[in-house]
């Protein structure tokens, strides 16, 4: 699993999420983090994640617009990606479902929800 995410201690947060978490529901994931775009891309490309935790704003661009390349090349269809967003407008849920997000998470979120998004994902069977 990667978490794209610019805050270090968002980052520091998921880190403990899902190191408590292999111990309970989601024994098998491994995170690793990028904090921008351009990292994010080498890495599912070296990698292949089979879930993504986009942030939305970013150093180098938009989460967003990185949803929308990962699922208009085809080549990600199995990608399970989680939006996660400070911003909490329905346009913004909206915005992301449209760009290809499979679930969208509001910041601040609790570790409890994140690993329940992270593990009904992994439990989905490819569409």
């Amino acid at each position: 699993m990667l978490v794209v995410e610019d805050d270090p201690a968002i980052l520091a947060l998921c880190r403990v999420t899902f190191q408590r978490a292999q111990g309970g529901p989601l024994p098998d994931v491994r995170m690793v983090d990028a904090s921008d775009l351009a990292t994010a891309r080498r890495l599912i490309a070296s990698d292949a994640p089979a879930l993504v935790v986009m942030d939305v704003r970013l150093p180098d661009g938009s989460g967003l617009d990185m949803v929308r390349e990962l699922r208009d090349g085809g080549t990600h269809d199995q990608l399970r990606i989680i939006v996660a967003s400070a911003s909490v407008l329905p346009s913004e849920r909206e915005a992301a479902v449209t760009a290809g997000a499979d679930r969208f998470l509001p910041k601040p979120y609790r570790p409890a929800d994140l690993v329940e998004a992270v593990a009904e994902l992994l439990r989905r069977t490819p569409d």
